[in-house]
């Protein structure tokens, strides 16, 4: 879901995804061509806890691996899949780039 204005006052969220899209880039290259960049979607969980994620299912992403893992479970080059599910750990940072 998307968080609202009052979702960032309320201390019992400490887990924020977000897709960064790269297809295509909004400004055009050196001879104005379009740019497309691979999209990434960023997990950062600042709580106590781990957090089960659900990766989510979109027309854009489907295959993915992980490019930064603060994870010990989680390491670099580990696949992921669309509609698949990670466990973020307590305080770490995800990073994973579409494939």
């Amino acid at each position: 879901r998307e968080m609202s204005t009052e979702d960032w006052n309320d201390d019992a969220c400490r887990t924020v995804g977000m897709f960064l899209n790269g297809a295509p880039l909004r400004s055009p290259g050196p001879r104005g061509e379009q740019v497309r960049d691979r999209s990434f979607m960023i997990w950062l969980n600042g709580g106590v806890d781990d957090v089960e994620l659900a990766l989510p299912a979109n027309q854009w992403v489907h295959h993915g691996e992980v490019v930064l893992s603060t994870n010990a479970d989680v390491p670099l080059g580990t696949p992921v899949v669309a509609g698949g599910t990670l466990t973020l750990q307590a305080r770490s940072v995800l990073v994973l780039r579409q494939t």
